[in-house]
């Protein structure tokens, strides 16, 4: 239901949905077909300065805050999911996780995302309270990455890892490279802020 509603969701750093349809067992979802690669294969061959990591960190902010004004919680934002078009402009992909506030609070206890990218408030299951500041929590994380080349938690178990999302700070970026601008390390130390 909600890759249906999600279907509504037009905006040029936005994957289009075509159809959403049911074949038996099977929900289907055809979208746009881009020609390119998404972001988790473009990072494994290139480095991105500074400054094209904050243009395309700034684009794919307005396109998640475009279906955040449209009601939607991403629910599962991570570089396989923002895909790079030939002309390398970032376009949000794969709603089938989203979220829709009118009915999130009947989602309370679920538990869902990729574990890696999940704000505390999904690794606590707490699908009913989720806003827009989850969404932000991953395009920190996935800022982070461009940044250092890492993720800046890395347990290697999921209960660790959730534990250091719920728990610890994130080395700070500059620690990592030092060239890296005070600024962009501010934004994404922000983006992953816990709250109090």
């Amino acid at each position: 239901n909600e890759a249906r509603t999600a279907a509504q969701l037009t905006y040029p750093g936005i994957v289009t949905i075509h159809e959403v349809g049911r074949d038996g067992a099977y929900v289907f979802i055809v979208q746009e077909y881009v020609d390119g690669q998404d972001l988790g294969k473009f990072l494994k061959t290139q480095s991105p300065t500074c400054e094209k990591t904050a243009r395309l960190m700034a684009a794919i902010a307005e396109a998640v805050a475009f279906a955040h004004a449209k009601g939607f919680v991403h629910r599962d934002l991570k570089p396989a999911n923002i895909l790079m078009d030939a002309q390398q402009r970032a376009r949000v992909a794969d709603f089938g996780l989203a979220v829709h506030e009118t009915i999130q609070r009947r989602r309370k206890g679920e538990r869902s995302g990729t574990p890696a990218y999940m704000s505390p408030e999904q690794v606590r299951g707490e699908t009913h309270r989720l806003d827009g500041r989850s969404d932000i929590w991953s395009l920190g994380v996935i800022l982070y990455e461009m940044l250092t080349g890492r993720r800046p938690f890395g347990g290697e178990r999921r209960s660790e890892l959730f534990d250091e999302i719920q728990h610890r700070d994130p080395k700070p970026p500059r620690q990592i490279h030092e060239q890296i601008p005070g600024e962009l390390e501010r934004i994404c130390l922000k983006c992953l802020s816990k709250r109090v």
